[in-house]
């Protein structure tokens, strides 16, 4: 969903465009229904705001909670390409006929899906359907927008709440606030917990982005990583999350064995490379957060962060985690080796075919005994008897093989079996991570904010 807004004081002009909602998936509402209450208790409580939407994929529901919430809307429209280019068409016009100018402000929230940036994308973009077919919409269509607002003097806000909407960050400058409610390569979260509605239900008019900003990132507790387009966030970012970021990639519904999410980062680490980097991540960001706990010894907020162990707490769950990491290679590295057992031996010689389909019909009852009793009667300078004894012993040392190898994979069916259950204990493990992972930014930010309290920024400036 994307929402343009403007708040300022009196006499300065306020605008909004709701976007996005799109789903593709039946049933009467969306993901995003329940944002849509706290946008019209936001606008009820701020009637000089003119909207425009563009929303929804024509769910029951979804509809009907617009009507009753946002029926004030000159433009009322689901949401695909062609709708939503109508309604920033409208805005963009209206900056170039100065209708909206120097010192009015515009918002733009996004609340979507959204996929991973591509090679050619300078952001990323979101889910939208057109007559039953889905189509993706970049976001790179806000740069004529932001061109303008930037070169009128228009105060801008970008907010971007969807799967990978770090990205957006890249819209960021000195005239542009850009918020987002996760890191450009981790998934976004909508539920009563997650930073978008808290970010949603703290709208009051009287705030800054900013103040709202971390308000609301320290109240969430899902396991993105929203973003601001400020310097100390950048700082905090750079700290530790760019290590953090591997070990809440898997998360929620995405973290059991048998969905793509997690198997995927799993079997990608079992490689040779995989493992290194994997190590190397993890031993990056201990010492990341070694340095961090060392720069709080002498600091004044020791008592109320280091004296609750919250960075302690993080470490203890970080390790659960690449544990399980480390114990899944070593279970993937072990079926492996039983593999090749079989596969190395038998199956890249010549004459396996034989064995399996000829030898072993003809003697699958054989046991050593008898091959012993049929090999002390056999002519050793008969080249046919020595031949079918040399097919006898391989028909034992393979089902001999065999037999151990499927003792290994029981083995290892078992050891699967309880990291599968270990797995399931992970969201846990994740969960906590992401609260202490909100009281180490919140920490930090506050200590790299001070550096620059007295620069101006576009996120400060904006206040609704």
């Amino acid at each position: 969903m994307c929402f343009i807004y403007s708040t300022l004081s009196f006499g300065q002009s306020k605008y909004a465009i709701i976007l996005g909602g799109g789903e593709i998936e039946s049933g009467p509402g969306t993901l995003f229904d329940k944002t849509i209450p706290l946008l019209g208790k936001y606008f009820s409580s701020n009637p000089r705001i003119v909207y425009d939407y563009a929303f929804g994929s024509g769910h029951v529901e979804t509809q009907n909670l617009l009507n009753s919430n946002l029926g004030n809307a000159e433009i009322k429209r689901l949401f695909n390409s062609s709708n939503a280019e109508d309604i920033l068409k409208k805005y963009i016009g209206k900056i170039e006929r100065s209708e909206i100018v120097s010192g009015d402000q515009i918002a733009v929230f996004i609340l979507a899906h959204g996929r991973p940036k591509t090679k050619d994308e300078k952001t990323h973009a979101i889910y939208a359907l057109t007559e039953n077919k889905s189509e993706f919409y970049s976001l790179d269509v806000l740069e004529k927008l932001q061109k303008l607002a930037n070169e009128n003097g228009i105060n801008l806000l970008i907010s971007d709440n969807s799967c990978y909407s770090g990205n957006t960050q890249n819209l960021g400058n000195e005239k542009t606030c850009v918020v987002s409610n996760t890191d450009a390569s981790i998934f976004g979260h909508f539920d009563s917990n997650s930073f978008v509605f808290n970010f949603l239900k703290r709208l009051r008019e009287g705030k800054n982005v900013e103040e709202l900003f971390f308000e609301s990132r320290k109240a969430s507790t899902d396991n993105g990583f929203p973003r601001v387009s400020a310097n100390y966030d950048r700082k905090t970012y750079e700290s530790y999350f760019k290590e953090l970021r591997p070990f809440l990639l898997s998360v929620s519904k995405y973290i059991y064995l048998d969905n793509g999410g997690l198997l995927n980062y799993l079997n990608t680490i079992s490689s040779a490379e995989g493992q290194k980097n994997n190590k190397d991540s993890f031993t990056r960001l201990l010492k990341a957060l070694d340095t961090i706990q060392d720069g709080l010894r002498e600091d004044k907020y020791q008592a109320s962060f280091l004296g609750t162990k919250n960075l302690s707490e993080l470490k203890n769950h970080l390790f659960k985690i690449q544990n399980f990491f480390n114990d899944y290679i070593k279970f993937k590295l072990s079926v492996k080796k039983a593999k090749e057992v079989i596969t190395i031996k038998y199956m890249t010689t010549d004459g396996v075919k034989k064995i399996e389909k000829q030898t072993a019909v003809y003697y699958g009852d054989l046991i050593w005994g008898d091959f012993h009793t049929y090999l002390n009667h056999a002519d050793k300078n008969n080249p046919t008897d020595m031949a079918e004894v040399e097919r006898i012993r391989g028909v034992l040392n393979f089902r001999e093989d065999l037999y151990y190898t499927d003792r290994q994979f029981n083995f290892q069916l078992k050891a699967f079996k309880k990291l599968e259950s270990r797995a399931r204990l992970l969201r846990d493990n994740l969960d906590i991570i992401a609260r202490e992972e909100k009281i180490l930014y919140d920490y930090l930010h506050t200590k790299f904010r001070s550096d620059a309290e007295k620069i101006s920024n576009p996120c400060r400036d904006f206040v609704f």
